[in-house]
């Protein structure tokens, strides 16, 4: 009961901040407006013109959406903004792995004699169209190879070759 009446407690204190903080804004707004009005000279003094919240929504939005641009505008060191670096950067992880996959094959190509690695087949599986299943007959797994290959094909698991 205690510890309902506490957390009751702390909801009221919060609920109260944030309406006295939307009041202070409300009136520092409205301040705002009526300082121009009778700071000028000659002006007639007239009450300011109630303001509607939906006008003072659309203000705060466009105020902080003025302070979110600038940050994605923000340029680093050498002049580039920050979406320009990470395409770049992008770009540059692309080349890197694909370099990286062509010296694998490669190294694979030299060790394995040039054969190409067979699919992996599991029991169950359907055989696609226009592949067949050949048994290795070093460790005896099943690959997928095509129906008329043109090249040769080594063993999915093991890399010897299939015949």
């Amino acid at each position: 009961m205690i510890q309902l009446l506490f957390f009751l407690f702390i909801c009221i204190v919060i609920y109260r901040n944030v309406q006295r903080a939307k009041e202070s804004n409300d009136t520092k707004s409205n301040n705002a407006g009526s300082n121009t009005m009778t700071n000028q000279p000659g002006a007639n003094a007239r009450p300011a013109a109630p303001v509607n919240r939906n006008t003072q929504m659309a203000k705060a939005s466009k105020q902080t959406a003025t302070v979110v641009k600038p940050a994605v505008k923000e340029t680093k060191e050498d002049g580039k903004s920050t979406t320009e670096y990470l395409k770049e950067k992008a770009e540059e992880d692309a080349r890197q792995h694909a370099k990286e996959k062509f010296e694998e094959q490669k190294r694979l190509y030299e060790t394995r004699g040039g054969l190409a690695v067979a699919e992996r087949y599991l029991d169950g599986d359907l055989i696609p169209q226009g592949k067949r299943c050949v048994k290795c007959g070093y460790c005896g797994a099943e690959n997928l190879v095509p129906m008329q290959p043109r090249t040769r094909y080594s063993c999915y698991f093991c890399r010897e070759a299939l015949s």
